[in-house]
């Protein structure tokens, strides 16, 4: 048996590589069946064992893996992919800077312990690139990597490139037609990850990129191109540190230690609000990731629970099939 990393998903087919070899392979039926949870099977970035009949046995433990909540009505952790150094979050600047998204993927580096990094596309068509940092300064402060690209110069690429060491793998999220493609295209230096424009009316772009596929730089480091993510529902773990920093610390002169920052008495971010410290949007957007939070523990209570039990069920009957043999 030998471990392969999985460069590619499509469906229930993956295709791995060790050294030279590449292989289309799937998961063997006996491993298949002791899965519980979708976000069991492999994903892009994970290592794996190969048996001898070309099949996947075992999905090796993850350093960390990029999780979110998956799309729809059911609570059901989603992996996106596995082992990633960086978290690449792309914003393009041809439309308004939706910083309240940006925050969504910040929380989704930070659960999954990701360095992110902010890229800004299509500088060269911005209006006023200035005014844009400015605001991520006033929300982020200035300890937050950026990196700002556009396509008459690869200043944005080499600050990529220096990023991405040997051994290294970075991951890049955000919305269709934000240039994720564009960019890991001028990396690997050819036309490899499908692109489109996007729509003139409302800046949106289509969803070109429809797997997630891992590619190697010349330097050795790894890059993962990603779908366009429209909703970025949260996985929270339980050693998630901060939603924001400066309404975090005035959080801490709540009066209450439950504070919901919505009606009581002693709020230190509504009294913040009232005197004009506080945006009203910022505080809107806080109050609202501070909700899901609470509400995505509530639901990952409730699923590790139903997991736990499911797999008590399959042992339970294991065991009386190996007891009937014995008879």
């Amino acid at each position: 048996m030998d471990r392969y990393k999985v460069i590619g998903e499509f469906g229930n087919q993956y295709v791995v590589k060790r050294d030279g070899d590449i292989r289309n392979v799937r998961v063997a039926g006996k491993f298949k069946n002791g899965l519980i949870l979708r976000s069991e099977y492999p994903v892009v970035g994970d290592w794996v064992i190969i048996d001898d009949s070309g099949l996947i046995v075992e999905v090796c433990a993850r350093r960390n893996s990029v999780a979110r909540k998956r799309s729809g009505k059911k609570y059901e952790q989603q992996i996106l992919a596995a082992n990633i150094d960086y978290m690449f979050i792309v914003a393009p600047l041809d439309t308004e800077l939706n910083l309240n998204k940006i925050d969504r993927f910040l929380l989704l580096s930070q659960t999954n312990k990701i360095e992110p990094v902010i890229v800004l596309t299509k500088a060269d068509i911005c209006e006023d690139v200035d005014a844009c940092i400015d605001k991520m300064v006033h929300r982020y402060g200035g300890m937050m990597k950026v990196i700002i690209s556009d396509k008459d110069t690869d200043d944005g690429i080499n600050g990529l490139k220096r990023i991405l060491q040997p051994e290294k793998t970075g991951i890049f999220v955000g919305p269709s037609g934000a240039g994720k493609s564009t960019l890991v295209n001028r990396l690997l230096n050819e036309e490899k990850a499908r692109t489109a424009q996007v729509r003139e009316k409302d800046k949106k772009g289509k969803h070109t990129t429809t797997n997630r596929q891992l590619y190697e730089l010349e330097g050795g480091a790894f890059i993962i191109d990603t779908p366009g993510i429209r909703e970025i529902g949260l996985w929270i773990n339980k050693e998630i540190y901060s939603v924001s920093d400066e309404l975090d610390n005035l959080a801490r002169d709540c009066r209450f230690g439950d504070c919901s920052h919505k009606v009581e008495p002693g709020c230190a971010i509504l009294d913040a609000v009232e005197k004009g410290m506080v945006s009203r949007a910022d505080y809107r957007a806080y109050v609202k990731l501070k909700d899901e939070i609470r509400f995505a523990e509530m639901a990952q209570n409730d699923m590790v629970k139903y997991a736990y039990e499911k797999k008590m069920k399959i042992r339970k009957r294991e065991a009386g099939t190996e007891s009937r043999r014995k008879r």
